[in-house]
């Protein structure tokens, strides 16, 4: 059997581990994604009023710096919450992983007595952190999405909600993805091609 084939099969999204890991990296990254529409500095306010500001006004320079430098504190601030949501996703997928790796420890001793190279152990589990974090992001991106679009039609809160491209989401939740699979899968991975074969078959 091939490494993608095998990682497949260890996948099992009905699993309680799994299921829990999907849903965690779904609310991780959906608040990832959610935090960049936050209006953290009424910087939507001062772009309606520079818009506003007739031409030559001494207050339409200082309503554009205090709009750039709104920009670079939201994108910060919104980093700040992505992080902890990150590494809580990342925690999510190792914990189901190694739980995978410790399950499935007599397959990975047999593979390795014939003859399997560490490497494709790793791959095994590199691919299985992938599926998670891929299938996890799709979801949060969506639902960060339709968060957005029920943040702005609210009347209370439409106004400190921007509208953020369909670029800059994608991005952020590849970004997101792609560090939340790589963290997670450090560890189980390592675990799962350092154990002697003879080792793991007599446990």
């Amino acid at each position: 059997m091939t490494v993608f084939g095998l990682a497949v099969r260890n996948l099992q999204f009905h699993h309680w581990r799994y299921l829990l890991a999907l849903v965690i990296v779904c609310l991780a990254v959906c608040v990832g994604v959610a935090s960049m529409a936050i209006d953290w500095h009424g910087h939507a306010v001062c772009h309606a009023c520079l818009a506003a500001a007739p031409a030559g006004e001494v207050m339409t320079d200082a309503i554009g710096s205090h709009l750039h430098v709104g920009f670079g504190h939201s994108w910060a601030l919104s980093t700040l919450i992505a992080l902890p949501a990150t590494l809580l996703g990342a925690a999510a997928i190792l914990i189901a992983l190694l739980l995978s790796v410790l399950e499935h420890a007599e397959d990975f001793s047999v593979l390795r007595a014939l003859g399997w190279r560490r490497r494709r152990i790793v791959q095994i589990v590199a691919i299985e952190a992938a599926c998670l974090a891929i299938a996890g992001s799709l979801l949060g991106l969506l639902l960060g999405r339709a968060a957005i679009a029920m943040l702005q039609g609210d009347p209370a809160l439409g106004a400190t909600v921007m509208s953020p491209s369909a670029s800059a989401l994608l991005l952020h939740g590849v970004i997101m993805a792609a560090a939340i699979g790589l963290i997670g899968s450090v560890y189980p991975a390592l675990r799962a091609c350092t154990a002697h074969p003879a080792q793991s078959l007599e446990t």
